[in-house]
């Protein structure tokens, strides 16, 4: 059986929560993170943050994808 290139085998991953912080600020110059104790989360990310959406526009934090 040849093992397709395209497919990566399932991995075990662990990892420590140090901190739950959110922004809700919107504007350029408005980016505070805030420190809370609970986060509501669903389908497009954390309720109320200034990220939160189904998609987003490639920046220089993802170098795998095209800008834009």
């Amino acid at each position: 059986m040849t093992r397709d290139p395209n497919v990566t085998p399932p991995v075990k991953l662990e990892g420590r929560v140090v901190a739950l912080l959110t922004t809700s600020a919107k504007g350029r110059h408005g980016f505070v993170s805030t420190p809370v104790d609970r986060l509501a989360l669903d389908f497009e990310g954390i309720v109320g943050n200034r990220h939160r959406g189904w998609t987003r526009k490639a920046d220089a934090r993802a170098p795998y994808l095209a800008r834009g």
